[in-house]
């Protein structure tokens, strides 16, 4: 069975973690559950992480992004497009970065090309957080997003021209393209 929350009940471990995306929200959690939860992330936060800010603790806060807007070929926060979202959030979970790919868009392809490249030197993995998303339409390349994890259910981070940043549970994301790929 999966080991993460997908947002698809078809994969999830059992009915505790079967997430419904009308809400957003776990279903059958209970107040004791919860509960512990935020117990064990006080504890974790006051024990001093050394990670940044935005990802303290391996807890992903997707608020930091809110302020990002699209911008074609954007590398330097908070002016990003797609693949600047995903190295961004790649430093701040204290990954390493991958190229920059600076000046490179969908235009003429580029997208593609640099991403089927970067995929070369990579390996296909299930779901994870951190994990690189090739999004696919047709037999190319369009898209990248990056998996994190909010309240337990992965989710894909990406950055668009009129939606700027949004974060969706994997299953609505995947919903949207004819293939994805992960990639780490």
């Amino acid at each position: 069975m999966a080991k993460y929350n997908t947002g698809n009940p078809l994969l999830s471990e059992s009915p505790r973690n079967i997430h419904h995306e009308c809400h957003d929200q776990p279903d059958l959690s209970s107040r004791a559950e919860e509960e512990k939860r935020l117990r064990i992330r006080m504890m974790s936060l006051s024990n001093g992480s050394t990670m940044n800010s935005s990802c303290k603790d391996d807890w992903f806060n997707p608020d930091k992004y809110r302020s990002v807007e699209w911008q074609k070929g954007g590398r330097i926060y908070p002016a990003l497009d797609c693949f600047g979202i995903v190295n961004e959030i790649r430093r701040d979970m204290g990954l390493t970065p991958w190229p920059e790919f600076a000046g490179v868009t969908k235009d003429d392809n580029g997208l593609d090309r640099e991403a089927r490249g970067l995929m070369a030197d990579l390996q296909r993995c299930d779901p994870a957080p951190g994990a690189g998303i090739a999004c696919y339409s047709g037999s190319v390349v369009t898209h990248v997003a990056i998996v994190v994890e909010i309240d337990g259910v992965l989710h894909a981070a990406e950055c668009n021209p009129r939606t700027n940043v949004t974060f969706l549970p994997l299953a609505r994301f995947e919903r949207r393209f004819i293939r994805v790929e992960y990639y780490q």
